[in-house]
């Protein structure tokens, strides 16, 4: 979740720096360092760019002879300049991700292709779908709360295939994301948040961004955080309710509801804990400097920063909290009127 809002905030960002570089005369590109002065940073680099020779500063990582780097050059009124952008890391990233995806496959198998074929296509939708979209001054709740409905059915049909229970797991979730985007919408403006509440928002805008696209951005990814965990509670209880059916065709409405929700508390209780671990450990760093704050933690505590991981936290949690009476009603629901219509039928050939 909190990998997936660093993404949409470096993506947009590269929107940002792209826009730049069609107006200026700056180029980009990789080069291969020739030689390295000291093996402690900084270090010196020596490398070609566009055919010439420069020097460069590298405080990223200690390199050597023959490592691949991103450079930036660009001309101004002082003359050339060239910075380093980046160490290329895409040969080790491409083997982290070959080995996930092996694991996928080991692990689930047919199952496992549909899941990373649903990554694959909700990544893409996202990054060149919703963010674009935004960017451009499209109205971004709106857009957002479309665009999380194509999500989950991606994510909900290809992975499980088209069923009643997926259909009714991606109804659930539709509504429980809706709930949660409600909630998020509310206390973000009863919070009184400036235009740009944290570090990555604030760097969006100096790209040239509107305030608008970048508030809009910190609510997308707060949906976009809350779509996996709700479809994952979503398609489980829709299983636990046809698993309890079909070991008891009997039981009443009330009965099967019962029992599906304690199953269901079980689950979510678990999940809430999981999700408020997956936010405050990916911002562990900030909780330690509040924890350092001059001013007393009750303050730290309602500096911006982190009264959006609040939000985000909060919001996740009822959209998980809320998707599990939904899925099973909607589930108890369906299956009681299977059952009756079963019965009817049954007495009717009875009577003939």
């Amino acid at each position: 979740m909190q990998f997936m809002q660093k993404v949409i905030a470096l993506f947009l960002v590269g929107l940002g720096v792209f826009s730049i570089a069609q107006g200026s005369t700056s180029w980009y590109g990789e080069a291969t360092v020739e030689s390295v002065s000291g093996n402690t940073l900084p270090q010196t680099l020596e490398l070609t760019v566009l055919g010439e020779k420069e020097e460069v500063i590298n405080d990223k990582a200690v390199l050597g002879k023959g490592d691949i780097v991103y450079i930036e050059k660009w001309v101004d009124e002082s003359g050339e300049m060239v910075r380093l952008l980046e160490v290329k890391k895409a040969g080790a990233l491409w083997f982290i991700v070959g080995l996930f995806i092996a694991i996928v496959l080991l692990v689930n198998g047919l199952r496992g292709t549909r899941s990373l074929i649903s990554l694959a296509g909700t990544t893409v939708l996202t990054l060149f779908g919703l963010l674009p979209l935004i960017a451009a001054g499209y109205p971004p709740i709106i857009t957002t709360i479309i665009f999380a409905v194509i999500i989950l059915a991606i994510a909900l049909f290809v992975t499980h295939g088209w069923s009643r229970g997926s259909l009714l797991a991606f109804v659930s979730a539709v509504i429980s994301v809706v709930c949660a985007g409600i909630f998020a919408t509310l206390s973000l403006h009863a919070l009184n948040l400036s235009n740009v509440p944290t570090d990555e928002l604030a760097y969006l805008v100096s790209f040239g961004f509107s305030f608008e696209v970048v508030g809009a951005m910190l609510f997308a990814g707060i949906i976009v955080g809350t779509l996996g965990v709700v479809d994952d509670v979503a398609i489980t209880q829709i299983a636990i309710v046809q698993e309890l059916r079909a070991t008891d065709p009997d039981l009443s409405f009330q009965t099967l509801f019962a029992k599906a929700m304690r199953v269901g508390r079980e689950h979510t209780g678990a999940l809430v804990n999981t999700l408020a671990f997956a936010y405050i450990g990916a911002s562990l760093p900030l909780f330690v400097l509040l924890s350092m704050a001059p001013e007393g933690m009750i303050i730290a505590l309602q500096k911006e920063p982190v009264v959006v991981e609040i939000v985000r936290i909060l919001s996740g949690s009822i959209g998980v909290l809320l998707v599990v009476p939904i899925a099973t009603a909607l589930a108890v629901f369906y299956s009681q009127r299977l059952t009756n219509l079963k019965t009817e039928a049954t007495h009717s050939h009875h009577h003939l």
